[in-house]
């Protein structure tokens, strides 16, 4: 069924320069992809495919007709709709957004279902090739196609170490991911950030992008997945139902402010790495803007001897709990 949907078309003069660098960006990535000795990870060499897809998708969009769209297909709407559903939206982790693409240029009358599909998850990373970061990529297909900004539900963040340099003026990619967090997505519901960094240290100007990104009305789970936070930055996630953290959750002594802007998540994961429970202790302070009177799923991995920790939590919403999951580990040597 997936090869009967396989299109092509020929290429013409009207093609962008991206367009036109695309394939080799491809070839590239493939390769870094198949090859043993590279030294990125998975998750990170799959996020660069993601956006290789994306870049290939937005500069061939930008060149769509201007006339009536009619449905030309001999299968109904909803039949194609389910097509395209079944085939790519739920190919998880590795979605033919090649294939999809070359349907949404052949047949006019999907683009725009073929656009919601494609652009639904973003994956933004400092992968590099041609001198370029997907993030500066990324941002360059933004600012001439502001429209896709409406498709995306899905956006993450990922770096390994080399998107951020704590210096000012902001660097290109830094600039670069300071505008894409800024602009406005009336449709998006997640937002994962695995970046190796503490907050603190970030420029003012870009912890207030990360800011502007957190606080948008319709973002309804949160994940922080690496790096070291203040507490105080959870009033950011007001309107996220799950939020699932797992880097480090860290204050300096003395007592932790009160915070008047809350988060109320319906679901919360906590990952505790620390040997003392600091994250844990942090996240449930009472000045903590982290709330659990709506909590009803709670997941918690950390060492056995810091259980104690999230002892009061459980049994102030035992009553209300509809799952509960804790995974304790052992202390090496002990």
């Amino acid at each position: 069924m997936v090869e009967d949907l396989v299109v092509s078309r020929p290429s013409s003069d009207n093609d962008s320069l991206y367009e036109r660098r695309a394939p080799d960006l491809y070839e590239d990535l493939t390769v870094s992809i198949r090859s043993s000795t590279d030294n990125s990870s998975l998750y990170e060499r799959r996020a660069a495919v993601d956006v290789y897809g994306s870049l290939v998708a937005s500069t061939r969009f930008a060149f769509a007709s201007t006339e009536p769209i009619i449905w030309n297909l001999p299968l109904p709407q909803d039949i194609m709709y389910l097509i395209i559903d079944t085939y790519f939206l739920h190919n998880f982790p590795d979605p033919d957004l090649n294939t999809l693409y070359n349907l949404a240029r052949t047949a006019r009358c999907l683009t725009s279902y073929c656009r919601s599909v494609i652009y639904r998850k973003i994956t933004l990373t400092g992968y590099t090739r041609h001198d370029e970061t997907m993030v500066e990529i990324f941002a360059r297909i933004l600012s001439g196609t502001p429209e896709i900004a409406h498709y995306i539900h899905d956006l993450r963040i990922i770096d390994t170490g080399s998107m951020f340099q704590f210096s000012v003026p902001l660097p290109e990619v830094e600039q670069s991911l300071k505008y894409i967090i800024t602009q406005e997505f009336p449709n998006l519901r997640r937002v994962e950030v695995n970046i190796p960094v503490g907050w603190t240290l970030l420029p003012a100007s870009l912890t207030h992008a990360f800011e502007v990104l957190f606080q948008a009305r319709t973002i309804q789970e949160v994940s922080i997945l690496r790096g070291r936070i203040p507490p105080v930055f959870l009033q950011e996630f007001r309107t996220a139902d799950s939020i699932d953290i797992r880097a480090l959750v860290s204050y300096p002594d003395g007592p932790m402010p009160h915070s008047d802007n809350t988060c109320q998540p319906t679901t919360l994961t906590i990952v505790d790495n620390t040997l003392d429970g600091e994250t844990t202790k942090n996240l449930l302070h009472h000045n903590s803007p982290l709330r659990i009177h709506r909590l009803t799923e709670l997941r918690f991995h950390g060492l056995g001897n810091i259980l104690d920790l999230i002892n009061p939590t459980i049994r102030a919403r035992q009553d209300f709990l509809t799952s509960l999951t804790i995974h304790a580990a052992s202390v090496k040597g002990e």
